[in-house]
């Protein structure tokens, strides 16, 4: 299942330190940090609200302090773009073994952070109608 977009990041990777791909249908972001050699995965779950109430925007941010310690991962929150980024860092994702591991884990916990954002969101749909 993975196989395919390991390949496609190994040759984005080729002369270069970030890569995108699709995913399961979602944009995934990649990039190495030179000195400590660390993998930075992020993806962006977007929502999109014509008003938001300030106990929305108060809820939505409240995301920023959300720290996944067990799979190193944070979210941070971009009101203005609409987005909730989830970032996460891996040692190693060279290797197909290492990068499937690592997309399943990563896959996994983007698809809770996105329904806990769709509920937030829908909750505000709910408070506004």
């Amino acid at each position: 299942m993975y196989y395919i977009p390991y390949m496609l990041l190994k040759n984005q990777l080729l002369d270069h330190s970030k890569a995108k791909l699709i995913v399961e249908g979602i944009e995934v972001y990649f990039e190495v940090d030179q000195e400590t050699q660390k993998w930075t995965i992020k993806a962006n779950i977007p929502f999109y609200l014509e008003e938001m109430s300030g106990a929305f925007i108060e809820t939505i941010e409240s995301l920023n302090y959300v720290k996944i310690h067990k799979a190193r991962a944070f979210l941070k929150v971009f009101l203005e773009e609409g987005v909730v980024a989830l970032s996460t860092e891996v040692s190693e994702i060279t290797s197909f073994i290492c990068f499937k591991e690592s997309m399943k884990a990563f896959m996994e916990l983007f698809d809770f952070w996105r329904s806990v954002v769709e509920d937030i969101v829908k909750n505000e749909e709910i408070y506004i109608s």
